[in-house]
């Protein structure tokens, strides 16, 4: 796995924390579907790059759930909301994975 699959996840994991964002703070989902679409077709293309990057769908889904969980956890600290302790168990396990993946060798 190389530096172009950490850089897809990094992509495809803004966008999905923005859409996110987005979805959060729109007053209907229909007032920003035409932002949305285009920008879901192109975070599903970096998933389809990132899973043929990163050599199989398990390692692509622990690598592009670590930069959305990370990516999350960031916009609640720096707005200062409250992080949820479920939150902090799934950022948790996804460090568990990643640490499980490369020790695993």
């Amino acid at each position: 796995m190389g530096v172009s699959a950490y850089l897809l996840a990094f992509l495809a994991g803004v966008m999905a924390t923005f859409l996110e964002l987005m979805y959060l703070r729109a007053q209907s989902f229909v007032s920003i579907l035409w932002f949305a679409i285009p920008v879901q077709t192109v975070m599903s293309y970096f998933l389809f790059r990132l899973i043929h990057a990163s050599g199989g769908i398990l390692e692509a889904f622990v690598l592009f759930s670590a930069t959305t969980l990370t990516l999350r956890l960031a916009i609640r600290l720096v707005s200062t909301q409250e992080i949820s302790a479920s939150l902090w168990v799934a950022y948790g396990l996804i460090v568990v994975a990643q640490v499980v993946k490369y020790g695993w060798k």
